[in-house]
């Protein structure tokens, strides 16, 4: 459902609804669209079902599936990588964008993950009663402990000794 629909008293008029339209689009899209809003344009766009099918025939991907089974196929979360929750966020969209079954989110999103990400994870991987949910957030924790122990050792790589000091022994 969407606003033209859920506001439909809002909307009495066919021309309130392509009011409503037009006031939504900016920048480019409102430039390409105004001409064919205009009386003198020579094929005007009159309804605001005509204009919702303008605006489909100007930005519509006929290859989104294509390029989200692409995305999909190259994600992959890199060692080192600090942003657990993007990859994590990526998955979920591009997974849903290429219908893949939620049965088979558990394995596919293993697989897109680095070897010692997986590593860490095992617990909630090997765990009877393993949801997606339940992996997911298992994998924030590690993520955060990930960032924490990369965060010591860039300090520690950081100190300087001081002159004079004496090395424990």
């Amino acid at each position: 459902m969407n606003k033209l629909e859920a506001n439909a008293d809002h909307f009495t008029t066919d021309r309130a609804r392509m009011a409503y339209i037009e006031n939504c689009l900016a920048g480019t899209a409102s430039d390409t669209i105004d001409p064919y809003v205009s009386n003198d344009h020579p094929d005007p766009v009159t309804t605001s079902d005509g204009l919702l099918d303008l605006i489909w025939h100007e930005w519509h991907d006929p290859n989104r599936l294509e390029v989200a089974k692409d995305e999909y196929n190259e994600l992959e979360m890199k060692s080192g990588s600090d942003d657990y929750i993007e990859f994590k966020n990526n998955f979920v969209r591009l997974a849903g964008k290429v219908h893949k079954p939620k049965s088979e989110w558990i394995d596919e999103f293993r697989r897109k993950l680095h070897s010692s990400f997986v590593t860490a994870m095992m617990p909630a991987f090997l765990a009877p009663d393993a949801t997606f949910e339940s992996i997911a957030k298992y994998g924030q924790s590690i993520a955060r402990n990930f960032a924490q122990s990369r965060q010591r050792r860039e300090a520690r790589k950081d100190r300087k000794p001081v002159a004079g000091a004496k090395k424990n022994a």
